[in-house]
């Protein structure tokens, strides 16, 4: 009896920030406390191996992704999809036995000890792969053809089509031979299907099903057009859907979800990236713990957010000096700002973020969190948390930065005193700038140059950096193991902190910076002409495309 195949793909929507720990919440946790989960495969130390790995497999016409289980810190089983080749399988394969091998040598919680199951996406996903592009003209040949003409046309559509389906007056398929599903060759014409993406399409296309559809209905979004498909287990079909209109609701819905995409519609639905109004000026950025969102101070000192979720977060008039965002979930979208007094500075909260005491009184935020060095030298925070200072900076801190366990602070002396558990440390010498990344320290010293300690051990990273200076850095918080800065002639320079650590890439051109921020790997940056330019990793993608082989029948969406 022939094999029955189906063709499954699955969408994977981020609409929501990916769950981060906010360090005011960490605060008020015990330490030591639970291990994080471990950060997905492509923002370990082989994250850039992987993404080359998938660069080279997409130069080479492969789509989809490598399934990698991991027990016990060996691989025990690594599963392709249908269109993934054995060099890119190899590949995958030999990043992650490298970061088993460096979790064996020195266990930082890289990958869980006891079991993991990590997915690496293949390719880039593409709106529409060139087979759609000749069986879409085909296609429209048949549909207009006349009674007389559409054997001909019904042949020629034929042969784009795999055997044993066939093609009907209409934009159907359906297989020939009583009981073959549809079968999972025509994966190769709809492996990038734009998708259902409930937040968007469902204000737009109401009515898109009958009770008895199989499923609900994906969309394929070109240039020019925008067609609804529909399945049921022996019939897929595809549903023009004409005028700009249309297309002009879509955008309108995802300014919904967030503002500032940059690009046409295809750009913001399959890699989406922001830009900042060219027509205003901004002298301040800060990101989400998740990176999603960017929020920006005007030179005037007024709020503007771009990016996932940006109209969550409603701003109040200002001005302020300083700004932080949160982020951690569906429910969590708040924002505070250090707003100037005669009397000093007060800070003023709206969103998902509770009232802050009028008593609190900082002059800028510790990243990634609405807490910050209080006139007692101390951590205060909006919520009121405690925050510890390692003992020798209580009462003397400077500047502070914390991220997961450890906290640093530069006392009024200079140096620097870091404390992770039970393990606290403290380094002579002149330092400012401190910056607490996901696996390491950073801070700067009287002469511009860069000092980094392993956020772990809190032991001295060797580094050759003896002949440049830098006048601000902000260490990586997830993703590679790198800190960017910017130099002494106001450029931006990234560097990697490990041996296996690749930096980010840096923003072209010539401009030059006064500021930058970081969250989960991306990093933003004001420059000298007032602009705010992002780079590092890519925005969170509102339509990744997979192929699944748990068995649905037909086409099925999430």
């Amino acid at each position: 009896m022939r094999r029955i195949a189906r063709l499954y793909v699955l969408s994977l929507l981020g609409l929501i920030d990916p769950l981060t720990t906010s360090p005011e919440a960490e605060a008020r946790e015990q330490i030591p406390r639970e291990p994080p989960l471990p950060a997905p495969l492509m923002m370990t130390e082989i994250g850039p191996d992987l993404r080359r790995c998938s660069a080279e497999a997409e130069a080479r016409g492969e789509f989809g992704d490598v399934i990698v289980e991991i027990a016990k810190l060996s691989i025990i089983k690594v599963v392709p999809s249908r269109q993934v080749g054995r060099a890119t399988y190899r590949c995958v394969q030999i990043a992650v036995e490298r970061l088993l091998e460096m979790e064996r040598r020195a266990p930082k919680r890289r990958v869980d000890p006891e079991h993991q199951t990590g997915d690496v996406p293949i390719g880039r996903p593409r709106p529409l792969l060139p087979a759609i592009g000749a069986l879409l003209p085909a296609w429209d040949q048949h549909v207009g053809a006349s009674p007389a003409q559409q054997d001909a046309t019904r042949r020629e559509l034929q042969k784009l089509l795999p055997p044993d389906v066939a093609v009907d007056n209409g934009r159907c398929l359906a297989p020939e031979v009583e009981g073959l599903i549809i079968d999972e060759s025509i994966s190769q014409w709809l492996q990038t299907v734009g998708h259902e993406v409930p937040e968007v399409w469902r204000y737009i296309f109401d009515g898109r099903s009958s009770p008895n559809d199989h499923a609900p209905p994906a969309f394929l979004v070109s240039s020019g057009r925008v067609l609804r498909v529909l399945s049921t287990p022996r019939r897929l079909c595809l549903e023009n859907i004409e005028g700009e209109q249309t297309r002009r609701q879509l955008r309108q819905r995802m300014e919904a979800l967030g503002s500032c995409w940059a690009g046409d519609l295809n750009d913001i639905l399959m890699t989406p990236r922001i830009e900042f109004p060219r027509d205003r000026r901004f002298k301040l950025v800060t990101l989400s713990p998740s990176g999603a969102t960017a929020c920006a101070l005007d030179v005037d000192g007024h709020p503007f957010c771009c990016g996932r979720n940006a109209n969550k977060y409603p701003p109040l008039a200002g001005p302020f000096t300083d700004l932080a965002i949160s982020g951690r979930g569906a429910q969590d979208f708040g924002a505070c700002g250090v707003k100037p007094t005669p009397a000093g500075t007060t800070v003023e909260c709206w969103g998902d973020t509770p009232a802050p005491p009028p008593s609190l009184k900082i002059a800028r935020f510790i990243r990634q969190s609405f807490c910050g060095v209080a006139p007692s030298r101390d951590i205060a925070c909006v919520s009121g948390a405690v925050v510890p200072l390692p003992a020798p900076a209580r009462g003397k801190a400077r500047e502070a930065a914390f991220q997961g366990n450890t906290v640093c602070a530069v006392a009024t002396s200079g140096k620097i005193s870091c404390a992770r558990g039970a393990v606290s440390k403290t380094f002579d010498g002149t330092f400012s700038n401190v910056d607490v990344g996901a696996d390491s320290v950073c801070a700067l010293d009287q002469a511009g140059q860069v000092h980094c300690w392993d956020t772990h051990t809190l032991s001295p990273l060797s580094l050759s950096l003896a002949d440049r200076s830098f006048r601000q850095i902000a260490v990586g918080t997830s993703g590679s193991n790198a800190f960017c800065g910017i130099t002494s002639a106001a450029g931006i320079e990234c560097v990697p902190l490990g041996p296996d650590s690749r930096p980010p890439s840096v923003p072209g051109g010539s401009q030059q910076f006064v500021q930058i921020g970081e969250a989960a790997g991306r990093f933003c940056g004001v420059t000298s002409s007032s602009r705010v330019e992002c780079w590092g990793e890519t925005w969170p993608p509102v339509i990744r495309t997979y192929e699944t082989r748990k068995p649905f029948g037909g086409l099925r969406l999430y």
